[in-house]
């Protein structure tokens, strides 16, 4: 299977049903977005895997270990969000400051 959110999900549901199920890297999988090509290409990464018996797979995370990452990505989420109004006014702040420094100037 290819590497995403889901997938780990996917593949501990698997290995408690007693399969193996091994996360290819999306790096190695050309996607087009669309499941026909999709799986296509799943396939392409499956059998060029079976090929190369030194070809690196991602490693399963646990719910433990997905679970941090959603809560660093909320975090990381809220920092950006919070620091964005404050990126959006710089410019206007330097304005100002250029402003009131050339009326002092001229005074």
């Amino acid at each position: 299977m290819e590497a995403c959110g889901s997938t780990h999900y996917w593949v501990r549901e698997l290995q408690c049903l007693g399969h193996e199920a091994r996360l290819i890297a999306p790096q190695f999988v050309k996607t087009n977005k669309n499941d026909a090509s999709d799986a296509e290409a799943i396939y392409e990464a499956i059998c060029e895997a079976m090929l190369r018996p030194t070809m690196r797979f991602a490693p399963i995370n646990s719910a433990e270990q997905q679970s941090v990452l959603m809560l660093h990505r909320a975090q990381e989420l809220l920092v950006r969000k919070k620091t964005a109004p404050q990126c959006l006014t710089w410019p206007l702040r330097r304005v100002e400051v250029l402003a009131v420094a050339v009326c002092a100037v001229s005074a």
